[in-house]
């Protein structure tokens, strides 16, 4: 007999979204402005395999940002702030290769900037907790980070820059890197997540130029950044429902780059 057709696969998406903005200008102090910005938002995604309902996939969440500005005084501005984002994800069907959570994280973070003319010095830093719920495993896991930067330019001309940037980046794992445990279609792979994972750090050197140069507009950029617990999927060398397993793993590793345009 004749091996029957596989049905197509299609998918549909809904959303709904609601964004609020808003500016309170605070006088001539040292604060200019107080800007917030709020959105909420529904998203559910089903795939179908002919008329048939495979996984779906529901996210609802919550996010917003405080955030002050400051008056520009003798060439020194910035802002500070603060963020929270609040995430439910559930995947339902055969293919949900992730268990349902809640994804709590608040954040501060600061951003400053001072004009030494012809040097430009900026500087910013950040701290985020996140919190992981996974109820069905009975898991839960925080974590705290924290990332800043510092960059020094200097014109060589009105219209070019050359400059160097430092920085101390650090991530939470995912929620599928942490507890992935089924097929991803996607991707074609079995995979595993790894629930020892620890926060990603990386120390980061970049030298660029960027601006005019009689007509022409060019930027370059040559970086450096060093891993500590980069996260990454390896094969592990097995199979499972015909698709090669693939295991969420972290060492140590090293990235350089170089861009021009």
């Amino acid at each position: 007999t004749e091996a029957e057709e596989e049905a197509p696969v299609t998918i549909g998406m809904k959303q709904y979204r609601v964004d609020l903005r808003g500016v309170l200008d605070l006088g001539d102090g040292f604060f200019d402005k107080l800007q917030t910005r709020w959105g909420w938002s529904d998203y559910t995604h089903t795939e179908f395999e002919g008329t048939e309902t495979g996984t779906r996939f529901d996210v609802t969440g919550i996010e917003g940002r405080l955030e002050l500005v400051q008056s520009q005084r003798g060439g020194w501005g910035g802002s500070l702030g603060a963020q929270y984002s609040h995430q439910d994800f559930e995947a339902i069907g055969e293919e949900a290769f992730v268990p349902p959570s809640k994804t709590d994280s608040f954040a501060l973070f600061t951003v400053q900037e001072f004009d030494l003319a012809p040097f430009e010095l900026e500087a910013g830093g950040r701290y985020e907790r996140t919190d992981i719920d996974v109820a069905s495993l009975n898991e839960t896991r925080g974590f705290d980070t924290f990332s800043g930067a510092l960059g020094l330019s200097y014109n060589i001309t009105p219209g070019l820059r050359i400059g160097i940037n430092g920085s101390r980046a650090e991530r939470a794992p995912s929620v599928q890197e942490l507890f992935a445990d089924g097929p991803h279609v996607a991707t074609q792979q079995y995979e595993v997540g790894n629930v020892d994972l620890t926060k990603e750090g990386a120390w980061g050197l970049e030298g660029y130029v960027r601006g005019n140069v009689g007509g022409a507009t060019l930027s370059f950029s040559v970086y450096q950044n060093w891993f500590d617990g980069f996260i990454f999927l390896s094969e592990a060398g097995t199979e499972e429902d015909g698709l090669p397993v693939y295991e969420f793993l972290q060492q140590d590793a090293k990235h350089f780059g170089l861009e021009g345009e």
